[in-house]
């Protein structure tokens, strides 16, 4: 048994909730109370249920899940609205006080009033309750002040005593399409991002926007509300958890997508594509290919987070198929996109892509403007892609402040304006390496990463043989560049023959550097390797005369 157990922060997160538990007592045959028809027992068992509901003492499946907003209404929606008889209220609480849309209050003083005990004791008794755990997912919003903040804080708890238990987000990025308009969302974002980098494993990050125009271009709604758009993300994380809850020819959970998808610690951000989406008036014409719709994932029809697809390098890819897939077909399939001249991966990145396959078609809502399709396709990408909207609110945050404008409200709640500077630094760091992972090598015969120990240094070398450092540094730092911590490094063939620093007047290079670039015959040179060649020319001319 592979239990998730998830955790819903802020309105964004009950929303997203309320349409995924939905959807997956729909897929299991469960009805609003817990209970399963006796005609579909059999059914049931045949699935991996018990990964997503444990079995309570009165025969009731019960979602392994806790609610945590500040707002009674939305509490109360999941507490007495349709599915009230299926949560454990035990699970679904109400903070008393009130964030007012800052991070730092959600953050702080909301955590103190309710209690870290309290509060972690929750999830402590839901861990308890799993045999082995596959992993914590973490649905909120960034840019609220109860959803990033109040987020931010439990993945601090959970870090202290889950380290190795995989935590992955499911983080709602801010848009023009955002309901909130408050002034320091940049900096509730910002903050957030800066605790889902150092204490989650990973992040899959979707856009409002983006969303409103996948519905838009997939099932031709103009103006979708938030149930359409919840219920999209819904199917999304049903087809990426798919492979643990029903049988398939490929499995693959959250610690084996984790391992294949963030090949670096370095890149942990992802985004998320889905097809086919089909409106109901059109689900009983509308012919479904396999190949058209997983080429639609790589473009801004399927694609969760908005950005220029023909420009973004792929680090990594997980592709989850579902429904009448099957595995031949699947494999011709992806053969097209490793020949793809518009699919481009990094070149420090292998591109392989990890495959999972369930026999289980998507299951409609009813009532709903999407219908049905035999087979659908959703992909969680590592990517350059994420540049482009964590930039945005880096700049957001700089223009507010660069005059230090409404930076009170977090000082005043305890917050020290230092934090905002190194939230500040630590994403400039992020946007620095995606960047640099859309870069073109001008030479490809060097090597672009080297690794020591298990730290990953990210690699891009502009020079030739003798890897003149010195020259590296000054034409970067006249081009504009910011230069701290860039570094050069040899591979192994190098630091056989001399020592690491020996021709690289570079600070912070020590031995042990070793290239992993992967290729078979790695051609990176230093220049004592050019000196010595140059020596054994120099006595065979002559020992010849």
């Amino acid at each position: 048994m592979r239990e998730i157990i998830s955790l819903h922060i802020g309105q964004a997160g009950l929303q997203i909730g309320n349409s995924l538990w939905e959807l997956f007592c729909l897929e299991h045959n469960i009805q609003q109370d817990g209970t399963v028809p006796t005609d579909r027992i059999l059914e049931g068992l045949n699935s991996n249920i018990d990964s997503l509901f444990s079995l309570s003492s009165y025969g009731r499946y019960v979602p392994r899940a806790v609610f945590f907003d500040e707002d009674a209404t939305a509490i109360n929606t999941i507490k007495n609205g349709q599915m009230r008889g299926l949560f454990n209220r035990s699970y679904v609480h109400q903070c008393k006080l009130e964030s007012g849309g800052c991070w730092a209050r959600s953050f702080g003083s909301i955590v103190q009033q309710e209690g870290e005990e309290i509060l972690a004791d929750k999830i402590r008794k839901q861990i308890e309750n799993c045999d082995g755990l596959q992993g914590i997912m973490l649905y909120h919003s960034i840019g609220g002040g109860f959803g990033g903040g109040f987020t931010s804080k439990i993945l601090d708890l959970l870090s202290t005593d889950l380290e190795k238990i995989t935590k992955a987000t499911v983080s709602i990025m801010p848009s023009e399409h955002s309901l909130t308009s408050s002034i320091i969302e940049p900096y509730n974002s910002l903050l957030t991002l800066k605790y889902l980098k150092e204490k989650a494993d990973l992040s899959i990050m979707l856009e409002n926007s983006a969303l409103y125009r996948v519905a838009n271009q997939q099932l031709d709604i103009e103006n979708p509300n938030y149930s359409t758009i919840n219920r999209m993300i819904a199917q999304l994380i049903s087809s990426v958890t798919q492979s643990s809850r029903f049988n398939g020819t490929r499995f693959v959970d959250l610690i084996e997508m984790r391992m294949n998808v963030i090949p670096d610690p370095d890149f942990q951000f992802l985004h998320a594509s889905y097809a086919p989406f089909v409106n109901i008036d059109k689900q009983n014409t509308d012919l479904i290919n396999l190949q058209q719709i997983t080429n639609s994932l790589f473009d801004e029809k399927a694609s969760f987070i908005n950005c220029d697809h023909k420009n973004i390098k792929y680090l990594a890819a997980n592709l989850f198929f579902r429904g009448d897939c099957p595995w031949t077909e699947v494999k011709g399939v992806v053969e097209s996109l490793k020949k793809s001249p518009n699919i481009q991966f990094a070149e420090f990145a292998v591109p392989v892509y990890q495959i999972a396959i369930s026999d289980k078609a998507p299951t409609p809502f009813p009532n709903c403007e999407q219908g049905r399709s035999n087979k659908a396709v959703c992909m969680i990408a590592n990517s350059s892609a994420v540049e482009i909207p964590i930039a945005q609110i880096q700049q957001n945050v700089q223009n507010l402040y660069a005059k230090r404008s409404h930076v009170h409200w977090f000082v005043g709640e305890g917050r020290e304006e230092g934090e905002i500077s190194e939230a500040i630094e630590l994403v400039s760091t992020i946007i620095k390496n995606y960047k640099e992972a859309g870069y073109e090598n001008p030479d490809k015969d060097y090597c672009t990463r080297v690794q020591h120990g298990t730290n990953y240094i990210r690699q891009f070398v502009y020079t030739c043989d003798c890897l003149d450092v010195e020259a590296y540094r000054k034409r970067g730092t006249e081009e504009g560049k910011n230069m701290e911590g860039r570094y050069l490094g040899v591979c192994v063939q190098c630091a056989k023959k001399c020592h690491v620093g020996h021709n690289l007047q570079a600070d912070r290079i020590h031995d042990g550097f070793f290239c992993d670039c992967g290729l078979e015959d790695c051609k990176v040179k230093c220049l004592c390797q050019k000196e010595e060649k140059q020596e054994d020319q120099e006595k065979e001319e002559g020992s010849s005369q």
